[in-house]
């Protein structure tokens, strides 16, 4: 599966809200974690797609 293949299903109402770069969408995803860390990049793989709902986030620090 590739993050063009989820952002295409209309059942999902996925919006990008930021442009990737050329090729970006068509890469395949070979990992899929949840998380709510500030910073999960410590965890994350070549081509790993993050799920969140936001509960951390802090929208109440400017900083955040």
């Amino acid at each position: 599966m590739r993050i063009s293949d989820l952002a295409d299903n209309a059942d999902l109402n996925i919006r990008l809200r930021v442009a990737g770069g050329e090729g970006r969408l068509a890469r395949p995803i070979t990992w899929c974690a949840p998380t709510e860390h500030m910073d999960p990049t410590p965890f994350l793989s070549v081509n790993a797609l993050v799920l969140t709902n936001g509960m951390g986030l802090n929208v109440k620090d400017f900083r955040t």
